[in-house]
C-alpha cells in the first residue's frame, strides 16, 4: 500500500526517472488500475519542489477543465507523504507509440495504413491543441496507448504555462525578403 489513506495497492514498478519512479497501482475500492508517479522531494531545490507541485496542478487542470480531452491521460489525485509527492493518473496499458512502431518493424508487416497514421495524427494533434488552448507548452511528452486511443502524457517538469505577451508586428521589409 502507498502511504496515507488513499486505498492504493502497489502492483509493480513500471518506470524510473531522474526525479522518481512510476508505479502501477490498484484502487482498492473498485480495482481501478492507475499509474502513480512518486517524486522524491527531499533532494529537490525549493524551485524544483515548487515546480513539481505546480505541474501536478497543471495536470489536474488539463483533465478537469471543460471535461479535459479524450486523448490526454486522466488525472486522479495528488498527495504528499514521507517527503514524496504522489500523482495518480489513468493507466494507458497499450505501450508507447515507439513500441508499436518497433513491434510492427520486427514482425515485418510493412508500413502502417495511411488511414491509421492519419487517425493517430489527429488524436495527438487534438491533445496538443487542448494543451495549447490552456496556455500550456509541453517540452517533453510521451505518447502512450490504450486499446484504441493514443494518450498524450505530459511529462513532469516539462510543462510551462505561457504568459500572453503582445508581440510587435513583423517588419514588412523583413517579410518581403
Amino acid at each position: 500500500m502507498l502511504p496515507g489513506d488513499h486505498g492504493l495497492e502497489v502492483i509493480k514498478e513500471v518506470g524510473r526517472g531522474a526525479f522518481g519512479r512510476a508505479l502501477l497501482v490498484k484502487r482498492t475500492t473498485d480495482g481501478l488500475p492507475m499509474v502513480v508517479k512518486e517524486v522524491e522531494l527531499k533532494d529537490l531545490t525549493a524551485e524544483e519542489r515548487k515546480g513539481a507541485f505546480d505541474e501536478a496542478e497543471i495536470l489536474r487542470v488539463l483533465t478537469e477543465k471543460d471535461g479535459g480531452h479524450v486523448n490526454i491521460v486522466r488525472y486522479h489525485l495528488t498527495f504528499e507523504a514521507r517527503a514524496r509527492l504522489y500523482i495518480g493518473m489513468e493507466y494507458a496499458n497499450g505501450g508507447t507509440l515507439s513500441s508499436v512502431i518497433d513491434d510492427r518493424r520486427k514482425m515485418g508487416d510493412g508500413p502502417f495504413d495511411e488511414g491509421q497514421v492519419l487517425e493517430w495524427t489527429v488524436q495527438i494533434a487534438g491533445a496538443l491543441h487542448h494543451m495549447h488552448e490552456q496556455q500550456i507548452l509541453h517540452r517533453d511528452m510521451k505518447v502512450r496507448l490504450s486499446p484504441s486511443l493514443f494518450f498524450v502524457l505530459p511529462q513532469l517538469f516539462a510543462l510551462k504555462i505561457l504568459h500572453r505577451r503582445h508581440c510587435p508586428p513583423e517588419d514588412p521589409k523583413r517579410l518581403s525578403h
